[in-house]
């Protein structure tokens, strides 16, 4: 007979339950965390106070805050993202008060609706990677221009009229691409006829920086200048138009209402402030425009000599026919602006409707914000604000807030740096922002009071996350430390016990470490873990720092239970007190930074002060780190094998660290293994499709291998999960299956059910369904190749039959691989949260009401 029909599961509803099911699960989500991206163009601060940045493939949403403390700036909202590139998003601006714009790698640009957060249109065309925009929308006719540019040195214009969708209006080709775009508006005086027209210019990787102005006749832009004097790449553009305000400041000599005023930051380190205007009164002698077209670069270049004969910096005004005006649109240099030590990556003018005198701000390499204002009709620096020193390595994509009193940049290490400006001093004071792991996390794990989840990544960084209950807080999650900031990329984590964490990586060493008392301080002030819960007495240390030329963290102001003077010599989560004496490390700096706080650390102080102190080093393995687990009592690590002699799994006792007998099975890389509940059983499945089940001995203590399957699957096992009471076991694979083995007591393995999937299996975890629930049994959560996670459900003694109960799909899950997932019963809630991990920078974290 023909198989029968596969069943299709109900469709889920936004929420992510199931209808019409008594088993079905709601799914909110209460975290999402991402790193800002490396880009100039990464980030936009809307009128209506909303803060938008780009985070790999998607572009992260933090709302107007609407929270009474000062020094919380913005927060992610989980349920907002905008998503739909299937590659990395290169560009984000801002297309009126109703639209974002974006343009990626997938050679789209697409246009979202602020509002729904949905995409309204989608631009194809280009065959290469989007690398800079512009946009600009007409209030008084509804006009809307995007204009893109592509690293093949193409630039297309798209327009749109009312409801009229976008189309194609002109396109050209640069023979070096367009690094960056500005687009704005220029009306000329009421006494001259009031026309006004489109101008745009382009900053390419030639140096040199082009304009174009639109014939209002031909409906296309026309090249009207080259604007040379930078010496590399134009990285950053912005226009704005000067008002009455503005002009009418005492400190603005020489500013006319109506004058344009275009930034141009560039990797020579200046920056170019060129003016237009109408106005002839300061102008010298004006020049005809360089004829030199689009692709006439030899002409450019010895246009860009001409203006530096004698070794100094042309002054001359250009003279631009304007459409419908007797008088030409004037553009020349007005300063040059040199503060910077490095490339200066962005470029921003403060908005035109904050009060105030007008100002620009500028990112850089040099790790600096610098603010820019006008004393005497001379440009200079007012305040620099970043780091002097530090961790932070470089400074991207400067906003300002609508009113002009706060600045915002991303940072290299993904988190958004925040600083506002105090009204009465005039000084600029960080604040608390957002940010998240800026390359693929790779692990996840709950501490084993289940109150914090700690993440590891391909960008080298383990991080704590918790909610942030009291207070001004609101139940918001942060992050609260970076235990580990790394030279190599992490790939797994697992807690031995409520104070030992170890993590392994690409450099085939397990590093062992200790909470410090000054986070359990600061975690209990908050009300992010229960009272009593930790006790900081435990804490092998207050902090920890990395001493400069060094390679691990060394405990600062070690706690009294391991200072010097102790007598005893019992060990510490392992570690004896000679160990940590030797490995002391006395910093000033350090012991006063790491105080606790009763609000989330700054960024700065993440990439620096939270630290956690390494107590030991595990040695054995030949090859980079992949997976690693712990019972309390023994380490098990596995690490990247072609060969059965690599692809054993080490064994370390807690106690002391020392190493035991390697347990040998498997073929190749060991990708996953798991403790049982009990502690007493290891499972262990990987490349070579095979799982194995190892027991301890209640007599020696000694691993021996119980049951193993060959062929379990048909493709690499990638992960695996042990369901409640250790009554079975679950495996996720790259066929698209997950499969439950129930367990005997006499270790006999069994094939319960297999659970078929649309794409690969990366993850999965099992949890208990809370106590007092009317429905007992278990809930599965099986995370996908395309970012989606699916929940199922059993009734207690019915591990057989799992039953589709819930989805997290669309906006709600991941926009790639899951690559781990954990499930946590809240401490006293009676309810589940799930976090998970995904190569797409991600962390979240969701309620599951069951």
């Amino acid at each position: 007979m023909p198989p029968r029909k596969q069943q299709q599961p109900p469709k889920p509803t936004p929420s992510g339950s199931l209808d019409g099911s008594p088993l079905a699960v709601h799914v909110t989500p209460r975290l999402l965390s991402a790193g800002g991206s490396r880009q100039p163009q990464g980030a936009v601060w809307s009128a209506d106070g909303a803060y938008a940045y780009v985070s790999n493939r998607q572009v992260l949403v933090c709302p107007p805050s609407t929270s009474h403390n000062p020094k919380s700036a913005l927060a992610v909202c989980p349920t907002s993202p905008l998503v739909g590139h299937t590659d990395a998003i290169r560009a984000l601006v801002a297309l009126g008060d109703r639209w974002l714009v974006t343009g990626a790698r997938d050679t789209t640009v697409r246009v979202w609706d602020r509002a729904s957060g949905e995409c309204a249109a989608v631009l194809t065309g280009h065959n290469a990677g989007i690398y800079a925009l512009a946009a600009l929308e007409s209030a008084e006719n509804g006009r809307r221009w995007i204009v893109s540019g592509d690293v093949q040195g193409n630039v297309k214009v798209w327009h749109s009229f009312g409801e009229t969708p976008f189309a194609v209006a002109q396109e050209w080709h640069h023979r070096r691409y367009a690094v960056a775009l500005a687009l704005t508006c220029v009306r000329a005086p009421a006494a001259l006829g009031g026309a006004e027209t489109l101008v745009l210019a382009v900053g390419t990787a030639d140096s040199m920086l082009h304009v174009y102005l639109l014939d209002g006749g031909a409906g296309e832009f026309a090249h009207a200048l080259a604007l040379p004097g930078h010496d590399n790449w134009v990285s950053s553009l912005d226009l704005v138009t000067v008002t009455e305000a503005h002009a009418a400041s005492p400190d603005a000599t020489g500013l006319h209402a109506g004058d344009v005023l275009l930034a141009s930051g560039s990797q020579d380190r200046f920056i170019r402030v060129w003016r237009f205007t109408f106005s002839d009164a300061h102008l010298g002698e004006a020049i005809a425009p360089t004829s030199a077209g689009d692709g006439d670069e030899d002409a450019q270049f010895a246009a860009m000599l001409a203006s530096l004969q004698e070794g100094q910096l042309s002054t001359k005004a250009h003279a631009i026919p304007f459409p419908l005006s007797p008088r030409p649109l004037h553009v020349y240099l007005d300063s040059v602006l040199l503060g910077h030590d490095e490339w200066v990556y962005s470029v921003a003018w403060s908005p035109s409707t904050a009060p105030g005198p007008l100002r620009l701000a500028s990112a850089s390499a040099d790790k600096s914000v610098l603010v820019w204002s006008l004393a005497d009709g001379v440009w200079t620096s007012e305040a620099r604000v970043g780091e002097l020193g530090g961790s932070v390595l470089s400074l991207h994509c400067v906003r300002w807030r609508p009113d002009a009193r706060a600045l915002a940049a991303n940072g290299y290490t993904g988190g958004v740096h925040v600083w506002e400006e105090d009204r009465e001093t005039r000084r600029w004071e960080p604040r608390v922002a957002v940010g998240g792991h800026h390359a693929a996390v790779r692990g996840v794990t709950w501490d084993p009071s289940s109150q914090i989840v700690v993440t590891t990544s391909a960008d080298q960084t383990t991080r704590v996350f918790a909610p942030w209950p009291v207070g001004e807080g609101d139940g918001k999650w942060h992050e609260w430390a970076r235990p580990q900031i790394h030279g190599y990329d992490l790939q797994c984590l697992a807690f031995v016990d409520q104070f030992t964490l170890v993590s392994g990586a690409d450099e085939k060493i397990v590093r062992v470490f200790g909470v410090p008392s000054s986070l359990v301080e600061t975690l209990a002030a908050v009300g992010a873990v229960a009272e009593g819960s930790w006790d900081p007495a435990r804490a092998v240390a207050a902090a920890a720092n990395l001493p400069a030329l060094g390679l691990s963290n060394k405990a600062v102001s070690a706690a009294p239970a391991l200072t010097a003077d102790d007598e005893t010599t019992t060990a510490v989560n392992g570690t004896s007190p000679d160990y940590l004496e030797r490995q002391s490390y006395s910093a000033t700096s350090a012991s006063l930074t790491s105080l606790p706080s009763t609000t989330p650390p700054l960024e700065e102080h993440l990439l620096q002060h939270t630290l956690w102190p390494e107590l030991d080093k595990l040695y054995g393995h030949a090859y980079e780190l992949v997976s690693v687990a712990s019972n309390a009592r023994v380490v098990a690590t596995a690490c990247r094998a072609t060969l059965a002699d690599h692809a054993v799994v080490r064994m370390y006792a807690a106690d002391g660290w020392r190493e035991l007998p390697a347990l040998a099975y498997h073929a190749l890389t060991v990708t996953t293994l798991k403790f049982s509940g009990c502690g007493t059983r290891l499972l262990s499945a990987g490349r070579d499709r095979a799982w194995a089940l190892w027991r301890e001995s209640p007599d020696n203590g000694e691993w021996t291998l119980a049951a193993a399957r060959d062929k379990a699957h048909a493709r690499i096992v990638w992960d695996a999960a042990w369901g409640p009471g250790d009554a079975y076991f679950v495996t996720g694979s790259r066929d698209k299956t997950v499969k439950v083995w129930t367990v005997l007591g006499d270790d006999q393995v069994t094939l319960a059910a297999t659970l078929a999937m649309d794409h690969p299996v990366h993850a999965v975890a099992v949890a208990a369904v809370p106590a007092g629930n009317a429905l007992a049994g278990s809930l599965l959560a099986v995370g996908l190749e395309n970012g989606a996670v699916h929940v199922f459900r059993a009734l207690a003694g019915a591990e057989a039959a799992w039953i589709p109960a819930g989805r997290v799909e669309g906006k709600m899950a991941h926009t790639d691989a899951v690559n781990g997932l954990a499930w946590r019963e809240v401490p006293g809630g009676g309810r589940l949260q799930l976090a998970s991990v995904s190569e797409d920078f991600g962390v979240r974290v969701y309620d599951v009401e069951c």
